[in-house]
């Protein structure tokens, strides 16, 4: 089979309703904001977005900006924007609030995807949509689900040909997001937080 071409989109500029201020510009130890931090580990790969709700505009070298084409629909407007406009067959989506996912947890999810519509790394049951892999093959999936005003991600992954894969105990950390200040303060105190 011919190698597909993979691309990484890193999705910012949600509502951040329960963290209060936007999590894309929190400080990471590394003195980068998140999503500053989390593009620079994925500057590998060949195509990169960061995908915005409007309104906002995040610029990081090298990553093209994309803007949500359908207002209000969450992530899966951003994921729909992204797919429509790349040239690879297929992208990593990846939430800017998980500031620890490392270019390796990225290379084996890279490594386990064999062309399914997509690719879904779970933690103990718990579905990962916002680290997954997603191919140009659910644009239709997802334009439909969107006029129908469906913007769940499950519903819309489970009407395609996806695959979930285990996520070693080793890697959890990998998929640790910040949505509140609390679990923020834990995280600058500990460098991460408990699931």
């Amino acid at each position: 089979m011919q190698s597909l071409r993979i691309g990484v989109a890193v999705m910012a500029g949600g509502k951040s309703s329960r963290m209060g201020c936007d999590k894309a510009e929190l400080m990471h130890d590394s003195g980068d904001c998140f999503l500053t931090a989390l593009c620079k580990r994925l500057d590998f790969f060949a195509y990169r977005y960061v995908s915005v709700n409007g309104g906002r505009g995040y610029l990081v070298d090298g990553f093209d900006p994309v803007t949500d084409t359908v207002a209000d629909a969450g992530p899966a407007g951003g994921i729909l924007s992204v797919l429509s406009l790349t040239e690879a067959d297929a992208v990593l989506v990846l939430a800017c609030d998980m500031p620890d996912f490392t270019a390796d947890e990225a290379r084996r999810l890279l490594s386990l995807y064999a062309g399914e519509d997509v690719l879904v790394p779970v933690i103990r049951e718990t579905w990962q949509p916002l680290a997954a892999i997603y191919s140009k093959n659910t644009l239709q999936v997802f334009r439909d689900s969107l006029d129908s005003g469906n913007f769940r991600l499950r519903d819309i992954i489970r009407r395609t040909r996806f695959r979930t894969v285990q996520v070693p105990r080793e890697s959890e950390f990998n998929y640790v997001n910040i949505n509140t200040q609390d679990e923020y303060r834990l995280y600058e105190c500990n460098h991460s937080i408990l699931f």
